[in-house]
């Protein structure tokens, strides 16, 4: 009797391992994100999450909605990213807000990162490379991006944009950084 019953234990932990398996499985999360770029914009493109006073992302059809001004900024008081498994869109959109799509092998996805002012507030980024020389449009490109990478052009980049939307205060500038690879 007791051979029966550690048997039934047996069985009952490995059919909860394997439930536990499949249902955490199921639940991938995706980045679903939709880009909406300046047309014929190359270059950095930042969303920097987290900005106090600013609007914050629209939603449709369950995607993030990213509109980047012509310098490829985008500034949100939405807390953070979407994080998972990639599978943004991206679109160039003109004047009339006709939008036109961009290869994912001409998007390059740079390292995400964080970064802290005054030890105050946090600001989660987002940071991709545009290119629109279809020369450059490869797999290489969308997985290694540009040859010039400089993270430093980035840090700048947060810098200004912090200070010009008055996010931060110039007079007492210490910074703390990470990027999440």
């Amino acid at each position: 009797m007791k051979k029966r019953n550690v048997g039934i234990m047996k069985m009952m932990i490995i059919y909860l391992i394997t439930l536990l398996f499949i249902l955490t499985g199921c639940s991938v999360q995706k980045t679903n994100t939709i880009h909406l770029i300046p047309e014929g914009y190359e270059g950095n493109l930042v969303v920097i999450y987290n900005v106090e006073g600013k609007p914050p992302l629209k939603t449709k059809d369950g995607y993030q909605v990213v509109q980047y001004n012509d310098k490829g900024i985008a500034l949100t008081s939405t807390p953070d990213a979407y994080y998972g498994t990639v599978n943004d869109k991206y679109f160039y959109v003109n004047p009339f807000s006709k939008r036109k799509e961009i290869s994912q092998q001409c998007v390059f996805s740079a390292p995400n990162g964080s970064t802290q002012y005054n030890g105050g507030r946090e600001f989660p980024f987002s940071h991709l490379i545009v290119t629109n020389d279809k020369k450059q449009c490869s797999h290489n490109f969308e997985v290694n991006g540009p040859r010039n990478l400089n993270i430093k052009d980035v840090e700048e980049i947060i810098k200004q944009e912090l200070i010009n939307s008055k996010t931060v205060n110039l007079s007492s500038f210490q910074k703390q950084y990470s990027l999440s690879f």
